[in-house]
Parts: structure tokens; C-alpha cells; sequence
């Protein structure tokens, strides 16, 4: 069977980002998710990442808020394994292009890395709403989502924790009763 060995959104070609793959015999499969009838956004976004084996767990959460402070949409840190088998955390962030060079600035001085990476990203994005819902452990916001065909329902976390321990019931138990209130507000 001939399947593809790479899927991609964009290029980079000679340094610039390209919709069209560059000349070589890789073969490339690209499937948007534009067939969906109900497709919700579209919208381009930045990822700044780096490398860090010398840095303390503190240190590391003390970036992550400076960069959420500072317009980061996401932070987060994935555990890699560095040259010399040097455990590390790849510390990113998403941001969009008015924050870019702010918070790849803010990421070389608020962490030990001496250069940070920066990759442009398409993305499909749902669209979301927040709803409230009756249970009978008061009203909880629900999030919701749509677009390319899908639909989700989730309650929010703060919510349903504070009525879990106002009732002095299990979380799953506030959680489940928001989420079914929410489903069949949605019918």
C-alpha cells in the first residue's frame, strides 16, 4: 500500500512558509478539514519553544506565568531527553503574531536557554460559547463547542468543584449532572 510519509499544512521554503511542498520526492498528503459543511474559524498562530536542562522546576512555573502574564494563549513543558542523556523540559508557548517577539524576548530572559525556536501554525478552531445550567447543586457554567461537524459539552472545573464541596458530594457526581443538564438543554 502507498501511504505518505509526511502531512503537512505549510512549508518552509528558502527560510518563508509556502502552502506548496518544496521540490523532492517525499510524498505528502494534505487533508483539511474545509469538507465539513459547518466548518468553524481558521486562524494562524505562533509556537516559541526552547530547551532547558538547568533550570529548577520553580524557575520553570516562574516562566510560565511571566509569558501567561505577558499574552501567551497556552504554556506548556513536554520532558525530552537533551544530549549526554540530560533529562529537560522543552518549555512552549502559543501566541499569536502581535505577541510573538514580545514573548520569545520575555522567554530568553526569563529562562537559562540561549535561543529560542519559533514556528508558524495553522489551526481549525471550534467555536465556543459558556452556558449556564440548573443542577440540583446549584447553576454551573458549561462550555461549548461546534464547528467541522463536531459538538462538546464540558463543565467547567471551578464550578463543580465548589458545589461538590458546598453539597459534600463527589465531584463526578456534580460533574455528571451539569453535563446531562447541558446535553438536554442542547436538544
Amino acid at each position: 500500500m502507498n501511504r505518505p510519509r509526511a502531512s503537512r499544512a505549510f512549508y518552509t521554503v528558502n527560510g518563508s512558509l509556502s502552502h506548496s511542498p518544496p521540490d523532492s520526492d517525499c510524498e505528502t498528503e494534505t487533508r483539511p478539514l474545509s469538507r465539513f459543511p459547518d466548518s468553524s474559524s481558521n486562524d494562524s498562530v505562533f509556537e516559541i519553544s526552547c530547551n532547558l536542562d538547568d533550570m529548577t522546576p520553580e524557575a520553570v512555573g516562574a516562566a510560565f506565568e511571566v509569558l501567561f502574564d505577558n499574552g501567551a494563549l497556552d504554556v506548556y513543558a513536554t520532558p525530552v531527553v537533551m544530549k549526554k542523556n540530560r533529562p529537560a523540559v522543552m518549555l512552549s508557548c502559543i501566541c499569536t503574531q502581535e505577541k510573538r517577539d514580545d514573548l520569545a524576548q520575555l522567554m530568553l530572559k526569563h529562562t537559562s536557554t540561549l535561543g529560542v525556536r519559533i514556528t508558524a501554525c495553522h489551526r481549525k478552531i471550534l467555536t465556543r460559547t459558556v452556558e449556564t445550567v440548573s443542577t440540583d447543586y446549584g447553576d454551573i457554567s458549561v462550555k461549548s463547542a461546534q464547528g467541522y461537524g463536531i459538538e462538546k459539552l464540558k463543565p467547567e472545573y471551578d464550578d463543580v468543584l465548589q458545589a461538590a464541596k458546598r453539597h459534600g458530594v463527589p465531584f463526578t457526581t456534580v460533574y455528571n449532572a451539569a453535563a446531562l443538564a447541558a446535553a438536554e438543554k442542547a436538544k
